[in-house]
């Protein structure tokens, strides 16, 4: 006889973390696992050819209870079949309730890793190490798989995989891709994604975040050691997607080399960004350090971008430089305003704690350049004191955001010299709207 269901979404909304992770059993099998950081996950307990294997059905709350169920169902159902549900994963991750997709041309985290063979052990042979090839990779969900998962479909604005496909159409006369070029362009535009939020769970590590679009930063689902491996897999785990034998030696081999220098430069940047107090930095040097900073980090990576569309494309060399520089020029406003946000009266005594406002910014570079050397000195004593209300601070904000819209239409103002007639173009403008109304 069947156990009646234990669990409720009052019940489980309540569960508590505790020192160590604990199991609370609903039926049949399943149960909600929660870890000391609060993160919760479905797992499945049962039996087949006489071993005791568990299986991961999902996060919470992504996955509900009543979904969680209905996937315990269908695993059960296989093992009446006499099928091991660990080997037919692509069935759960397949489901709709628990991949979350943005846009139609992007094709995110879950369904790649099905794609790509993650889920049965015949098809890790490109790891060339038996040891490697012959594991369970059902073992690689919990530690691994299902918390990245969560962390990267959660809702966010996709701008660097849209500047992918943006740079695309205007490279390629807004011509239709070939299968080959879906193919391309959706692994491009899923991986600098993939990428980004890597470089966010590692910065809410060194900023002491507790949160991430609304939801527990990683390092606090998962713990800080477990979130670093995690965080620095997503940097290398993008490159496996061109191993395909699908594109010529010759663009994979560019598509490397662009990848490499660009993550080579934004560690450089990330050097900056955490060495720099800002409050202690001469006002002569703050405007350099600070520009150097957002360009090696947010203004590569989006030229990185932009470069790679218009690769995919058959762009000449001409075309490559003038959207590889839009793409760093737009990364760089990108960042100008993700700085002003630290700055919203409603954020600003966390934006304190967290440090933030110590950091490289453009906020400091635009105060190192209208204010003089006494107002400055008064700016950072502010700063570094947390005084919420200081009127040098709201004139450099008030003047950062300024030039910030400035300097975004302008760089839009050029790519529509290069670009007149490409109906792309307003993908561009749509695009810095979003940001800039994102931002407010």
């Amino acid at each position: 006889m069947a156990k009646r269901p234990v669990l409720t979404e009052a019940i489980i909304k309540s569960l508590k973390p505790g020192e160590k992770s604990k199991k609370v059993f609903d039926s049949n099998g399943l149960y909600l696992e929660i870890s000391p950081g609060g993160g919760k996950w479905w797992r499945l307990k049962y039996r087949f050819a006489g071993k005791e294997k568990r299986l991961s059905l999902g996060v919470y709350p992504d996955v509900r209870l009543k979904d969680a169920r209905k996937r315990r169902d269908e695993m059960r159902n296989l093992i009446r079949e006499g099928l091991d549900p660990s080997q037919s994963r692509r069935k759960v991750r397949s489901s709709k309730t628990e991949r979350v997709t943005h846009h139609e041309e992007l094709d995110f985290f879950g369904r790649s890793i099905i794609d790509l063979g993650l889920q049965g052990k015949a098809n890790l042979s490109f790891l060339d190490h038996r040891s490697i090839a012959d594991m369970d990779l059902n073992l690689m969900a919990d530690p691994l798989i299902d918390p990245l998962h969560e962390f990267v479909n959660r809702p966010g604005k996709h701008v660097r995989a849209h500047l992918v496909y943006c740079c695309y159409a205007l490279a390629g006369g807004n011509r239709a891709p070939s299968s080959e070029e879906q193919v391309l362009l959706r692994k491009i535009a899923s991986w600098v994604e993939w990428l980004h939020a890597g470089s966010l769970a590692i910065d809410d590590i060194q900023d002491r975040a507790e949160s991430r679009r609304g939801r527990p930063a990683l390092h606090v689902t998962m713990g800080e050691p477990a979130a670093i491996n995690a965080a620095n897999w997503l940097y290398f785990w993008p490159t496996q997607l061109l191993r395909d034998g699908r594109i010529s030696q010759s663009l994979e081999l560019e598509i490397y080399r662009i990848y490499h220098e660009t993550m080579t430069r934004a560690h450089y940047g990330q050097a900056l960004d955490l060495h720099f107090d800002m409050c202690r930095v001469p006002r002569d040097r703050a405007q350099s350090i600070s520009l150097a900073a957002i360009g090696l980090k947010t203004g590569s990576l989006m030229e990185m971008c932009s470069e790679m569309g218009a690769m995919v494309a058959g762009a000449g060399l001409e075309t490559r430089k003038i959207l590889s520089r839009f793409g760093f020029e737009f990364g760089v406003d990108l960042q100008k305003f993700n700085d002003l946000k630290d700055y919203r009266p409603e954020v600003l005594s966390e934006s304190f704690q967290q440090g933030s406002l110590v950091r490289p910014s453009w906020v400091w570079a635009t105060a190192a350049r209208i204010l003089d050397d006494d107002e400055f000195k008064v700016l950072q004593d502010g700063v570094s004191r947390g005084l919420i209300s200081c009127k040098l601070r709201d004139r450099a904000v008030a003047e950062a955001r300024a030039r910030a819209e400035a300097s975004l239409r302008s760089n839009l103002k050029h790519l529509e010299d290069h670009f007149a007639k490409s109906p792309a173009l307003k993908r561009v403008r749509d695009l810095a709207s979003n940001i800039m109304e994102a931002y407010r």
